[in-house]
């Protein structure tokens, strides 16, 4: 025999299951969007840094990497480089050691 209490109990636990994947599906995506958007702030630095090391078109690829703002500092032997990208700051460097090796004999 049937307990009459029980009837449709489920249904509310069903909905709270649901709802608590379709949280935690939302907070892994807004994880996962923010990681990219680091990511391709710190590369588009990265590929700054080096291009400015070999003295490239810095507008190119700033454009390229859909880049808002940046800076390069220039120094003997090392360049530093802040990229502004979607509302992200990254910054990388770069080490010129062509220049700072003793010549082969």
């Amino acid at each position: 025999m049937r307990d009459t209490h029980d009837r449709g109990s489920i249904t509310p636990v069903l909905a709270a299951m649901i709802s608590i994947v379709a949280l935690a599906s939302l907070v892994i995506a807004h994880v996962v969007d923010t990681q990219v958007t680091d990511t391709r702030a710190q590369t588009a630095a990265d590929a700054l840094a080096l291009a400015a090391l070999i003295g490239a078109d810095l507008d190119d690829i700033a454009a390229w990497y859909d880049v808002d703002e940046y800076e390069v500092d220039h120094g003997e032997y090392m360049v530093m480089v802040r990229v502004e990208r979607d509302g992200v700051t990254a910054r990388a460097s770069a080490v010129d050691h062509r220049r700072t090796l003793e010549p082969a004999e």
